[in-house]
């Protein structure tokens, strides 16, 4: 067993073990927030040791407006300082999906008053290649995955993808979480949470760790990209292992291959993370790939150390937990030591976002119904109206019965439930869609989320690419043998009224383990 699947292993066991243990008594979980439809646990601000400490520190991905919702905390800013990319601006120039890092008071009841909002794009650039099948990009020398809930905006059709609305040479703007994995951690990622087309870019940035410094030549690299600051204005020290954004307006050579180098008019240096003083409280949600481990008792969360404490940190387990090696969406509330470290009182693990949901509501509330499948609305769950009305405000008080809204979300600990993370309310009109893990395939048809979905003799079958394709027995067949190992996935339309349900499209899409 190669190093990362032994650091995986010990990691899984040490996170099942101490859900064991704060599942039998002696200060044990305030109840698992799969249970729960508002608070969850997270965003307390209170919740066990430190709670008198009166500073959050919150990092994470918007998940709607009205005031800011970030991590299950709603953030009244009327009062706060926000910048973007280092300028002066409001909050009303923010979108859902872009990651935040925002300072308050501390959160009472799942409120909080902010006084500083800052927010970063990851990188701004060129698409110098892109993989559909998987969601792989370069993006002007960083790796970039784009997943299932990952939000688009800017120039995109109605129905965005990254197959058709994106092309190498494409200008996006991208923010999400950056992780690195390995044993030691050496490969860099870029989680997009909302990826935006742009039709031109006035300036090319970049944030990430500096490497291969170079102070005679006047040359780093962040990640892939080469950087010349020769002629650039920098404020901080820059140093390997420093964390940088880079501005600048030129690309050498002008044709964009991935050896371009971006020609620096401005680099700030800076501490990769926020800066926090001792007993400060955190709130930060993120990627674990469960490989950027140290030791079985401390993991990261982006550049985020973590500590966790056996009989003290209360875990909050969405999932079931798995020996393979995959990677989770983790929050962490806690309290920052004197080295910077965040000691953990909360864990919450959730699963990647494989599932997508999309028909007419039934019910209203966080308990809802979508052609048969129970939905569960969830603290942390995104909210965009991409319907006509297009409200910013959109949210969980907007869902009514009749509505027809896409859900993309994963399955937790109550069967056949998709536990959602981001809610798109849709006009009337789309063909209904679902995507999942089939079960019971047979000739007449398959089992997704505990709804039967049957074929006929009109049910056409989608390859990858979108072209419609060969006879649906054979693809019935083929799904058939390669679904037993939970991961294999297949998409399926039909159109409205829908009921029952018969396919009218299927895709099988394959498995979706692909990230790691």
């Amino acid at each position: 067993m190669s190093q990362d699947a032994q650091g995986c292993v010990r990691f899984l066991a040490s996170l099942s073990m101490l859900l064991l243990l704060a599942s039998c008594g002696g200060g044990g979980a305030t109840g698992s927030s799969g249970s729960s439809g508002g608070g969850g646990g997270s965003g307390g601000g209170g919740s066990g040791g430190g709670g008198a400490a009166t500073v959050l520190n919150t990092w994470g991905p918007v998940a709607g407006f009205g005031s800011l919702i970030v991590n299950g905390v709603e953030f009244d800013t009327s009062g706060a300082t926000v910048t973007i990319s280092g300028a002066p601006a409001s909050i009303d120039e923010l979108k859902t999906g872009h990651v935040v890092r925002i300072r308050s008071g501390a959160a009472s009841n799942g409120r909080a008053t902010a006084t500083r909002v800052d927010f970063d794009y990851d990188v701004v650039g060129p698409i110098l290649n892109k993989n559909s099948f998987n969601g792989d990009l370069d993006v002007m020398g960083q790796r970039v995955f784009v997943t299932g809930t990952t939000l688009y905006g800017g120039a995109v059709s109605a129905e965005p993808s990254l197959q058709k609305d994106f092309a190498i040479g494409d200008i996006v703007a991208i923010s999400g979480h950056q992780i690195s994995v390995g044993d030691p951690p050496d490969q860099n990622y870029i989680i997009a949470t909302r990826m935006e087309k742009l039709a031109a870019a006035a300036t090319y940035r970049v944030t990430g760790k500096v490497s291969n410094f170079d102070a005679q030549r006047r040359r780093f690299d962040i990640h892939k990209l080469a950087v010349d600051f020769s002629s650039a204005t920098t404020s901080g020290s820059l140093t390997n292992g420093q964390c940088a954004t880079v501005a600048g307006r030129s690309l050498q050579p002008p044709n964009l291959t991935p050896a371009s180098t971006l020609v620096a008019d401005s680099i700030k240096a800076h501490a990769c993370v926020f800066a926090a003083q001792a007993n400060e409280r955190a709130l930060i949600d993120g990627w674990h790939a469960l490989l950027a481990f140290r030791n079985d008792v401390s993991f990261d969360i982006g550049p985020f150390p973590i500590w966790f404490t056996d009989g003290v940190t209360k875990f909050d387990y969405d999932v079931a937990p798995s020996g393979g090696v995959t990677s989770r969406v983790v929050t962490v509330e806690g309290v920052f030591d004197s080295k910077g470290i965040l000691q953990a009182e909360r864990i919450r693990v959730r699963d990647r976002d494989a599932l997508v949901v999309r028909g007419p509501v039934e019910g209203n509330g966080t308990a809802l119904r979508i052609l048969g499948i129970s939905v569960l609305l969830r603290p942390e769950t995104r909210f965009e109206d991409r319907s006509s009305q297009a409200l910013r405000t959109y949210g969980a008080s907007h869902v009514r019965s009749g509505d027809v809204i896409e859900v993309h979300g994963y399955v937790g600990n109550e069967p056949n439930t998709v536990y959602a993370t981001w809610v798109q309310r849709r006009d009337p009109g789309l063909a209904y869609y679902v995507r999942g893990y089939p079960e019971n395939v047979d000739a007449t048809g398959l089992t997704i989320l505990g709804v039967r979905m049957a074929v006929d003799g009109q049910t056409q079958v989608m390859r990858l690419d979108g072209d419609l394709f060969g006879d649906v027995q054979n693809t019935l067949e083929a799904i058939a043998v390669t679904s037993t190992n939970g991961q294999h996935q297949v998409g399926v339309w039909c159109d409205a009224p829908c009921a029952p349900f018969v396919v009218d499209v299927i895709r099988d899409i394959g498995s979706i383990d692909w990230l790691w």
